[in-house]
């Protein structure tokens, strides 16, 4: 059996790396002095589909390859090969297990393919999901090193701002001072994963590595690593690597061997130098007052030009009462610019305010402080203030809302405003009787407030504040708007959706007359049904005055335009259009504006009919003698008639009396109508022996 038909059969345990989770899988050709170029790949579960490709390894730092897989079973089994199976390296010795975090030596075979070289295992199954990382050395086509790393995720990146920060900064570093150097993570490290720095001073002919410290523990992103301080006149460089491997001094592994990812600067390495002579610092230490904020978990950190602006290179310490503080070596003489951040990130940083700033030059301002001879302890501030943070004196401020021309919701009254972050359900408000609603909020002293009142537990159920009482809520309305007082205060009662309280409406006695002459009236009477009972067909009985006169007096609000109509037991009267307005049920209600007045009396009017009915007789009918003209007319109408006129009464289609002329006793009589607007009106016409009605329409 060829190496390549042991690769196919099924019988092998092999260890299956998911094609489709390969963390790095990048195409590297290297040139050494061979017949061809070389190139490294990194085989697991051999599949037909993809068994000559495999696994490119990549060399991300030079002279070594790597590559990452994810395993997807326990049963592990790799080989490192060239060239598509011709040459391969197999692990040295009777042994082909590999450890974790062992130097391994790797032994090379050309040729291997047609001498079937064993597969290389782990020593221990490997863990579902879990990622593998092996490096080897580039040796070129002989025997070489290599090491197989674990983590229980893709391996950890550094962030890709912000990744390293150190202090003093690198133009500020004495003699025999330590460089705390602070590294950032693009996300959590698995718990195998460790942060060295590796340093020289001599171009990394030789060089030292220190483990970091993870602030915060397990599951942090940052951390802190400390260089030991530096002879006078060194230059130092340093980057920052990641690896599963615990590094000792002096190396017991390659550190590039051992690395899993590392921040070089981009090629350049970190650097800096130390002084010459002694660099005087001075101790500032930093306070901020941070008892109105809600602390980051974070932490709260100081950035400033004396850290590069790190927003984690400087966290405060907690010392009561909402104080955090921090000291810092600062050159003398300089002058520094800062702010507090509460975590670490810009975004949270505070609003310095242009009266205790200076210009930042993106828009916004940063502390400003100028350091001497002398250790110094700076007053505290409030964050994002200018001074300590003023303790609030907190009143009790009582808003009341009258809801009693308002049907309230099931849900309740609700006041909602900056106090509770415009909740709608967070204030309920109780019932004090009279419709009036309350609800007591503490609040801190010459705070402004703005709030609504709202009929149910949502905005769709709010007030519409008028714009003379509101301010702008930037959605098109306005909010209710309050300085709160130094002492407990209990707001003015307003009506909901009004600037003051509500007003009791003045209530007018409205007569309303129906003539029921030419119907036959049902046993079960006459009624008036309209807005004002719900259009209910028993509640407003009408009393027969005679003569087929029915008569219904009702208390109606004089704030209120009303619609009606009249009942004939239970069958309601067919309305005009010419007398009425669209009921929404293709047909029309009579419709009323209720006047200013203690009593009102509105003119009789037929059943089914916009004027009252015509009793006159047949001859009266048939006579030729009565006559209305012009109509339409501009504006005078004359009148004309066998008989005298008692009195003339011009209405409107709503039935308000417009004109009332009486005790004519002529039988002509010119009616001015020029103060009219254009529109249709009635004429009633009263004479000794009829009532004679006519419309009339005005140009």
């Amino acid at each position: 059996m060829t190496l390549k038909d042991k690769f196919k059969s099924n019988s092998m345990k092999k260890i299956t790396f998911s094609m489709a989770k390969i963390f790095i899988a990048t195409f590297l050709t290297l040139n050494f002095n061979f017949v061809k170029a070389q190139q490294f790949k990194f085989h697991a579960e051999y599949d037909p589909s993809w068994y000559g490709p495999g696994f490119i390894m990549n060399q991300d730092i030079a002279g070594y390859v790597k590559t990452t897989l994810q395993a997807t079973s326990a049963t592990d089994q790799f080989v490192i090969e060239a060239d598509n199976g011709y040459n391969r390296w197999k692990k040295n010795g009777t042994s082909l297990t590999t450890n974790i975090n062992e130097l391994g030596y790797y032994e090379f075979y050309p040729n291997a393919e047609s001498i079937g070289i064993s597969d290389n295992f782990l020593t221990t199954p490997a863990t579902v999901n879990h990622f593998y990382t092996f490096r080897l050395k580039n040796v070129g086509y002989q025997s070489t090193s290599g090491v197989m790393m674990e983590t229980n995720n893709a391996p950890v990146l550094f962030a890709s701002a912000n990744a390293v920060s150190q202090n003093p900064l690198a133009n500020a570093v004495s003699q025999n001072v330590p460089v705390v150097i602070t590294f950032n993570l693009a996300s959590a490290a698995s718990p195998q994963e460790k942060v060295y720095v590796r340093y020289s001073t001599d171009g990394f002919v030789t060089s030292t590595v220190v483990e970091g410290t993870f602030i915060g523990g397990p599951g942090s992103t940052s951390g802190t690593v400390t260089i030991p301080g530096q002879a006078a006149g060194a230059v130092v460089n340093y980057y920052l690597l990641t690896t599963t491997f615990t590094l000792t001094n002096p190396l017991s592994v390659e550190a590039d061997l051992a690395t899993l990812n590392l921040e070089n600067n981009g090629g350049l390495n970190y650097s800096y130098s130390v002084a010459s002579a002694p660099v005087t610092t001075v101790n500032v230490t930093f306070r901020v007052n941070m008892s109105q904020q809600t602390v980051s978990t974070s932490g709260v950190h100081i950035a400033g030009t004396f850290n590069g602006f790190s927003t984690t290179a400087n966290i405060l310490t907690s010392v009561g009462a909402g104080i955090y503080e921090t000291t810092i070596a600062i050159e003398e003489n300089t002058t520094v610019r800062y702010k507090f951040i509460n975590g670490n990130d810009f975004v949270f940083g505070e609003i310095v305010p242009q009266a205790c700033g200076v210009d930042n030059g993106v828009g916004g301002f940063d502390r400003n402080l100028t350091v001497f001879a002398e250790p110094l302890v700076l007053p505290t501030v409030c964050f994002g203030e200018c001074i300590n943070c003023v303790v609030p004196n907190t009143i009790n401020l009582t808003f009341r809302v009258n809801m009693s021309q308002q049907t309230v919701s099931a849900a309740g009254v609700f006041v909602a405003g900056t106090f509770n972050g415009f909740n709608a359900s967070a204030n309920p408000m109780l019932s004090i009787g009279g419709g009036i609603y309350e609800a007591t909020i503490a609040i801190d002293a010459g705070v402004t407030a703005q709030y609504v009142f709202i009929n149910g537990n949502g905005f769709t159920f709010q007030e519409t504040v008028p714009a003379t009482c509101g301010v702008n809520n930037g959605f098109g309305g306005y909010n209710r708007s309050v300085i709160a007082p130094n002492t407990t205060t209990i707001l003015p009662t307003v009506c909901f959706s009004s600037c003051s309280d509500c007003v009791l409406p003045a209530l007018a006695q409205v007569t309303f007359y129906v003539n029921m002459s030419q119907e036959n009236i049902s046993a079960q009477g006459v009624f008036l049904s309209g807005s004002f009972n719900s259009f209910s067909t028993t509640a407003n009985p009408m009393t027969n005055i005679g003569g087929g006169i029915f008569k219904a007096d009702v208390s109606l609000d004089t704030t209120a335009i009303i619609q009606y109509k009249f009942v004939n037991g239970t069958v309601f009267e067919s309305v005009s259009s010419i007398c009425g307005v669209d009921d929404g049920f293709s047909g029309f209600n009579r419709i009323l504006s209720v006047p200013q007045t203690d009593v009102f009396t509105l003119p009789t009017v037929c059943f089914s009919s916009c004027e009252d009915c015509i009793t006159t007789s047949i001859s009266a009918k048939n006579s030729t003698k009565f006559s209305f003209s012009p109509n339409p007319t501009h504006s005078i109408v004359t009148i004309t008639n066998g008989e005298s006129l008692k009195t003339i009464t011009v209405v409107d289609n709503l039935g308000k009396e417009l004109m009332f002329l009486s005790n004519n006793n002529s039988s002509l009589v010119n009616v001015d109508l020029s103060s009219l607007s254009e529109g249709i009106y009635f004429v009633k016409c009263l004479t000794d022996k009829e009532t004679i009605t006519q419309k009339i329409i005005k140009q």
